[in-house]
């Protein structure tokens, strides 16, 4: 499921994920722009994500290009720490009705990371042993290495917390989707 149509959707995301905290939550129409595309390039990775595929194609694209990796850095640029979340509320605040904040942004950010893992562990079910193995021993490198995780969870906790767990965090819905797919990647990869 990851042949030539799946390329250039990876590169965008590629770039969408070394885009700066700057480039996403600044001033202006190419900010905004950004941000959207952004958004949108992980969006779509998503829906290819699920239902899971067979094949280990998308996958070992997604892990060995170190998607991981980039996310996990660009969650904690953005939303690792109390000022960074600030910086992201502020810039979220002053996007224009119906835009794609930067908040909208993260939260996709996170389903992502985690739908990546869950998905992932479902198809190593689905696989024979070898193939499984070797996703399954990728996958383990790329979250040790990228440290995806505690970016993820740091950043899922600071925008779940007050101020923002009232109701005026724009993308509280898709934190909170965020919260459910955070908990079926943990309960997958312990019972895979």
């Amino acid at each position: 499921m990851c042949g030539p149509a799946c390329l250039p959707l990876l590169c965008l995301l590629a770039a969408s994920l070394r885009l700066s905290p700057d480039e996403l939550r600044g001033e202006g129409a190419k900010a905004k722009l950004c941000c959207a595309i952004a958004h949108d390039s992980v969006d779509s990775v998503r829906n290819f994500l699920l239902p899971p595929q067979p094949g280990t194609g998308l996958m070992l694209a997604l892990v060995r290009g170190g998607t991981l990796h980039a996310a996990g850095r660009q969650l904690a640029a953005l939303a690792g720490s109390r000022e960074a979340v600030a910086a992201t509320a502020a810039a979220s605040a002053m996007a224009a009705a119906g835009a794609t904040s930067p908040f909208k942004y993260v939260a996709t950010l996170l389903n992502l990371v985690y739908d990546l893992i869950s998905t992932a562990c479902r198809v190593c079910l689905a696989l024979p042993a070898p193939e499984a193995l070797q996703l399954w021993e990728e996958l383990l490198a790329a979250l040790a290495g990228s440290e995806a995780l505690e970016h993820a969870g740091r950043a899922l906790l600071l925008l779940l917390l007050p101020p923002y767990a009232d109701g005026a965090n724009p993308a509280a819905e898709l934190l909170e989707e965020a919260a459910f797919a955070a908990n079926a990647a943990h309960v997958r990869a312990v019972y895979l």
